[in-house]
């Protein structure tokens, strides 16, 4: 079971994604808001991450524009929800 989300054969993509859900829940888990800010910066950099692979991928061709479109909005709204948590 560990190895499906720290195997080494994952994409980027999806290491990226994972990291950033692990780092929402570990950042809800601490109990300061300096704790908690922390982790939520780290989470909005890997949201990020996932933007820019995206944009790559768009850029080669290797996924739909509609997709792109629809995934890159949802990305959009998470790292502003992210960039709101990460506020004193």
């Amino acid at each position: 079971m560990v190895g499906i989300f720290f195997g080494s054969n994952i994409s980027p993509g999806s290491h990226a994604l994972r990291k950033s859900a692990v780092d929402v829940a570990e950042g809800s888990g601490k109990s300061t808001g300096p704790g908690q800010r922390r982790f939520y910066a780290i989470a909005r950099g890997s949201t990020m991450e996932c933007a820019a692979i995206i944009d790559a991928c768009r850029a080669l061709s290797l996924i739909d524009p509609g997709q792109t479109d629809e995934a890159g909005q949802l990305l959009l709204s998470t790292v502003g929800m992210l960039s709101r948590m990460c506020r004193p």
